[in-house]
């Protein structure tokens, strides 16, 4: 992204260009659904981190200085790059600068509209990070450049010179995301001057250029090992080792040091020997901070300063340059008329820094006006787009991220905003993390999986042992005439798969057994088999669980929940309101099977084709309700109330019993107490299941007649058999 080019240096100063890729925008996009509310009013900036690496151009291969010279203006200048990554938001323990890059703290304030995004004071909110605090809407801003510059803590704490601030608008619903990008440089009354730019092999010798970069390794932490440079899977191992150090360091202090070594040579004559001197120079760096002592006695030819230059221009410098000259003339360089500025370039991963220059830069007079007016600051910064206007860049992502990412942040960002608007305690972790055990894929089970996927449940079981048939597609809203073809598709296993294709977003669940079709997506799973009698469970391990059962007449339904019976409790305190039953209480028959002998009439779901929507929208929403309720399933009955009155969750009422009647369209809250002749939760019969079901897996089928009605059907087979055989005998017929 190409900055503000005002500069009193000569020429074009470089530029900085944000990098971003759709994970990480995706990022940002789950920041605004976490942290944001749909409002109009202004929110504070939220801090953010970037980094940079320096720049670097590639070296000409040629022999001859004129082919040289030739390549180096024709080779493609790297654009300097300012890395917005998914971590950006985090705070610095979890947090990493990856090793040859350099940390940049900035800001984002995001709005809520196109309107106010556009309405933005752009001038004003740039000055805010360069100047001073704000405290006039609401919030205080940190302390901006030319404070910390003023205060000396620029010095103790560098990274403060060169921030960043983004303005952005997201339209979550389009995922196109709106943004603006500023560097904010303070620029002085009167100008710096720069001369031509040298290359660091030419103004510093080849032992200079060797103890600058081992010195500036050193200040950062880092540690290059032999081998490091022929070996790049060593160098990736290595680049986040020392991320807490070295990222703070982009500026700092440098100077030349000389030193005499004396050798002694036997002459020729016996008895004689020479002696001559050596001077061999090394430059040594040190912390912004240490410029009293560190400067102290040097003379100001071997005074150099330095920064981490993410420019590649040959001749210009990056960026950061701007706000370093002004530390340096307030607090650093008070004495001197001018000094050379390393602008110091390295690849990432190698040693080599040849493509690093120095500049030479005339300070202002000190006895002349004052380079910055506290009052009134001048300030410059805001990147252009590619055709050099300011004005904001889009960033569409609808047609390069992957479709099923997609889906699932709108399928969340759609929920997030009940929670926003209406709902604060809305738990949708807790609803996605519930696991939905569904026995029945028909009419009821279809529409009762399409509203859990509405609510974000994610891991879903269905149980049916039924086959698609023509008239199921019209009614049942999982399925489609082809799942009715060649005899139909097994209930389960199609409305798995219709899952997965209306979300396919969510991992894959574990390898199922046989008879077990799953989805890849939302962990559907669809099993078939035959239910003996579908009480709730029993288990000590399953005491607690929710069941939510709903039934059909032709115009009517019921939706309810399984009382849980707290046994101990019960008993210790006989006053205790009474537990509610479950869907069996009230009959004083035993199940019987409703499979076998059945009329036409009696093998199709009739009711009106609307009752079993009503019926699913019921049992979702109730189980929603409980699952916010304080006691959970455990929670009372609740009955008709006025609309106005309070309830104790915060989804509202946590009835027993729903029975509707779309005739008069009306809807009853009806408590049912538990039974305690049931013949699905009694204690009689919860204890013989305990006893017999668990340790003879046949028992069920022995006491419905299962076992008998197996044995009819072995018995007339055979029979079927020695009728074939009789008829393989030749006998005419």
């Amino acid at each position: 992204m190409e900055t503000p080019t005002t500069s009193s240096l000569p020429g074009q100063a470089a530029a900085a260009k944000g990098k971003g890729d759709g994970g990480q925008l995706l990022q940002f996009e789950g920041w605004i659904v976490e942290s944001s509310r749909s409002s109009s009013s202004p929110r504070p900036p939220v801090p953010l981190a970037a980094h940079y690496p320096t720049g670097h151009h590639q070296q000409p291969t040629t022999t001859t200085a004129a082919a040289t010279a030739a390549a180096a203006v024709a080779a493609p200048v790297l654009p300097p790059r300012l890395l917005l990554e998914a971590s950006a938001f985090d705070a610095p323990p979890h947090r990493r600068t990856p090793k040859y890059h350099f940390e940049v703290p900035g800001e984002l304030l995001n709005t809520n509209t196109i309107e106010a995004f556009h309405a933005l004071d752009k001038k004003k909110q740039l000055d805010l990070v360069a100047a001073k605090l704000d405290a006039g809407r609401g919030w205080l801003r940190r302390v901006g450049v030319w404070t910390d510059i003023e205060s000396g803590e620029a010095l103790r704490e560098p990274w403060r010179l060169c921030r960043f601030l983004m303005l952005a608008f997201s339209d979550l619903k389009k995922y196109r995301f709106h943004y603006m990008l500023a560097f904010p440089a303070l620029l002085p009354a009167r100008p710096f001057t720069a001369l031509p730019a040298l290359a660091l092999t030419d103004a510093l010798a080849p032992a200079e250029v060797e103890s600058l970069r081992d010195g500036y390794e050193k200040l950062r932490g880092l540690h290059s090992t032999p081998g490091e440079e022929s070996n790049p899977a060593a160098a990736a191992a290595q680049a986040d080792e020392a991320a807490d150090r070295c990222s703070g360091h982009a500026f700092f202090l440098a100077r030349r040091t000389r030193t005499t070594l004396e050798s002694s040579t036997d002459g020729d004559q016996p008895s004689t020997t020479s002696i001559t001197a050596s001077t061999t120079t090394c430059i040594e760096v040190a912390p912004l901070h240490a410029h009293d002592h560190f400067w102290k006695d040097v003379p100001h030819a071997d005074r150099l300063v330095g920064f981490a230059d993410p420019s590649s221009r040959r001749t210009h410098p990056g960026w950061p340059l701007r706000n370093f000259l002004l530390l340096l003339v307030r607090w650093v360089c008070r004495d001197m008329t001018s000094v050379p500025v390393i602008c110091y370039r390295q690849l990432p991963g190698k040693r080599n820094i040849d493509s690093s220059l120095v500049i030479p830069v005339l300070l202002p007079d000190p006895a002349g006006e004052a380079l910055i007016d506290g009052r009134n600051l001048k300030v410059a910064g805001w990147e252009k787009d590619s055709e050099g206007k300011l004005r904001p860049r889009v960033v569409s992502l609808a047609d390069s991220m992957d479709p099923q990412k997609l889906a699932g942040t709108a399928v969340e960002l759609n929920l997030q905003l009940m929670r926003w608007r209406l709902l604060p305690s809305l738990d949708l972790a807790r609803v996605a993390a519930t696991r939905c055990l569904l026995l029945g894929a028909g009419t009821l089970g279809c529409n009762v999986a399409r509203n859990l996927l509405g609510w974000g449940v994610r891991n879903i079981t269905l149980v049916d042992n039924g086959l698609v048939s023509y008239s199921n597609p019209v009614r049942q809203s999982l399925f489609t005439f082809e799942d009715s073809l060649h005899g139909g598709k097994p209930k389960a296993a199609a409305a798995a798969h219709r899952l997965q294709q209306i979300f396919p977003g969510v991992v894959l669940p574990p390898s199922p057994p046989q008879h077990q079709h799953q989805s890849s997506a939302c962990n559907a799973v669809g099993h078939r088999f035959s239910i003996p009698m579908p009480g709730h469970a029993v288990g000590e391990g399953q005491r607690e669980q929710l069941v939510i059962n709903a039934a059909l007449g032709f115009d009517s339904y019921v939706v309810m929940r399984h009382g849980l019976w707290d046994r101990t409790a019960a008993a210790a305190s006989p006053a205790a309101a009474p537990p509610l039953g479950c869907y069996f209480c009230n009959d004083v028959v035993a199940p019987q099977d409703s499979l076998s002998d059945r009329t036409l009439d009696q093998q199709c779901t009739v009711t009106r084709p609307g009752v079993s929507y009503l019926a699913g929208c019921l049992a979702v929403e109730l189980l929603v309700s409980l699952l916010h309720h304080p006691l959970g399933a455990k929670a009372g009955a609740d009955v008709d109330k006025d609309v106005s009155a309070p309830t104790e969750s915060p989804l509202g009422l946590v009835p027993h019993q729903v029975r509707g009647y779309l005739s008069h369209y009306k809807n009853m809250l009806v408590v049912g107490h538990a039974y305690d002749k049931c013949t699905a939760c009694s204690d009689t019969v919860v204890g013989a299941y305990q006893q017999y079901v668990f340790n003879n897996p046949t028992h069920l089928e022995d006491i419905t007649g299962l076992t008998q009605l197996k044995q009819a059907t072995v018995d007339f087979s055979g029979d079927w058999e020695e009728f074939d055989d009789d008829n393989e005998t030749g006998d005419d017929i």
